[in-house]
């Protein structure tokens, strides 16, 4: 019976682990930039098979769609140079967490528009997790008499109109509108970081009241002709709570069993 305990045990470890790896899905990152000079979409397709991720020292994923050594022209259809990705990464974890970060810089003639939209991370259902977001943005003047530049945010709710981040969940359902852009400004050719986060104690987390099964992260602004934005963002859910799937629940009924079984034969010899 001992030996029945540990294959019933083992298939009930190796269960949860099949299902959360399962359930833990990244799909893709897009970056989409627009001015009068016309309209650039760029998607990268993350991906568990093809190897292009590394395991970071947390355990997460990091995807590195654009690194910083090897910049990105945004061309429209014509060709025309709508602005550059200088960076871009998308980190995710089955926890579940994640964490967008990029740097871009502006049309050199014209205000951009740019849209950058993290991979839906897909997982198992969390019952009322609690969740946290954070995200920073920063603007830098590369005018060439230092006369400034701006950003400004695109999202907006009924307490501020214009925030540059939004943590989403369950596809479009808004947790956090994050980084008051109405707008942000700097001359002189010198930055400013503007960051935000929710709850605004630091290390705290609110309630989402409901099930929650997919997270996704998203900038979304303008900023003027020339210059250069940068953001961070990091948005995680954790609940001890998880709705398991129906897999998980036989493998729990085949372990209950192992353990009863492995009791009954304790008492008998006892």
């Amino acid at each position: 019976m001992k030996t029945f305990y540990g294959i019933a045990l083992f298939a009930l470890l190796l269960g949860w682990e099949s299902v959360a790896s399962a359930n833990f899905i990244a799909t893709d990152v897009t970056v989409t930039a627009s001015s009068k000079s016309g309209t650039a979409i760029v998607t990268w397709p993350l991906s568990f098979d093809s190897g292009a991720y590394k395991i970071l020292s947390d355990n997460s994923y990091q995807w590195e769609c654009v690194p910083e050594s090897v910049p990105k022209d945004l061309l429209s259809s014509t060709g025309t140079l709508i602005g550059k990705i200088m960076c871009l990464t998308l980190e995710a974890e089955e926890d579940p967490v994640v964490r967008l970060n990029f740097a871009v810089d502006a049309d050199p003639s014209a205000d951009t528009h740019f849209t950058i939209t993290s991979s839906t991370v897909n997982f198992a259902a969390i019952l009322n997790p609690l969740a946290s977001a954070t995200a920073a943005v920063t603007l830098t003047d590369n005018t060439v008499d230092g006369s400034g530049a701006k950003l400004t945010g695109l999202f907006s709710d009924l307490t501020y109109p214009a925030y540059a981040y939004q943590a989403r969940y369950n596809g479009g359902s808004v947790f956090a509108n994050l980084v008051h852009a109405n707008p942000i400004s700097v001359s002189g050719n010198s930055s400013t970081t503007v960051s935000d986060r929710l709850p605004l104690t630091p290390g705290s987390a609110a309630t989402i009241s409901d099930a929650v099964s997919s997270i996704s992260s998203q900038f979304d602004f303008t900023v003027s002709a020339n210059n250069s934005a940068s953001g961070t963002s990091n948005f995680v859910v954790t609940s001890s709570t998880a709705v398991p799937e129906p897999t998980t629940l036989a493998l729990l009924g085949v372990g209950s069993i192992g353990l009863l079984g492995y009791g009954w034969q304790r008492r008998r010899a006892g």
